[in-house]
């Protein structure tokens, strides 16, 4: 079984998914010497990086066959980043001043 198949279950589940989410966002404060009051959301946006349990599904879809395609991969992508904006429109409570300056999120 391919490593990203064990990764794509694992995010199914929300504990696992607060895991990663948890791990990207210690990774993001440092990349952007942020301070810990600052949201997971709006580090995301802020460092253009999707959320990863979105990449991870992205991952799997590019393996489906033998081969990569070129095609596949750019609908996986554009999947990821219509599924970030959905994410980010109904995210609501934390980045609220990110948000208003960051409405949409473009690749």
């Amino acid at each position: 079984m391919p490593y990203w198949w064990a990764w794509r279950g694992a995010v199914m589940m929300a504990k696992y998914r607060a895991m990663l989410l948890s791990a990207q966002r210690t990774i993001l404060l440092r990349v952007l010497s942020g301070y810990r009051t600052v949201s997971i959301e709006a580090a995301q946006i802020i460092a253009e990086t999707p959320h990863l349990d979105l990449l991870v599904g992205e991952s799997g879809m590019h393996n489906v066959g033998k081969e990569t395609l070129t095609g596949v991969r750019r609908m996986a992508r554009k999947m990821v980043w219509k599924n970030w904006q959905r994410r980010w429109s109904q995210a609501t409570g934390t980045a609220e001043c990110t948000k208003r300056i960051i409405a949409q999120i473009q690749p």
